[in-house]
């Protein structure tokens, strides 16, 4: 059993999608699930974080390490502002 810290997020679903709640990881695309409850969601998106580490090491595929979506959004967010200031200064002369 692979036991890693991913940060998760649990939403509740409105009655369009069916109720209850989803729960999904977010370092891990496509890594998600739902249930009745909050706990139910959890529990099972314990085991569904279990199998796509599995999944993606039996593909050979690198497995993200907890908390890399956010350090992923900070870097994309910072060569945003990078690529901004430049063009404000290309603009300005």
């Amino acid at each position: 059993m692979v036991q890693m810290d991913y940060p998760i997020v649990v939403l509740p679903l409105g009655r369009e999608n069916g109720g209850g709640y989803v729960a999904y990881a977010k370092d891990l695309p496509g890594c998600l699930s739902d249930g009745q409850t909050p706990a139910e969601a959890l529990s099972e998106l314990r085991k569904a974080i279990e199998e796509w580490i599995a999944e993606a090491v039996r593909l050979g595929k690198d497995v993200p390490l907890p908390g890399s979506a956010s350090e992923r959004a900070k870097s994309a967010k910072e060569a945003l502002q990078s690529v901004i200031a430049r063009q404000r200064e290309l603009i300005e002369k």
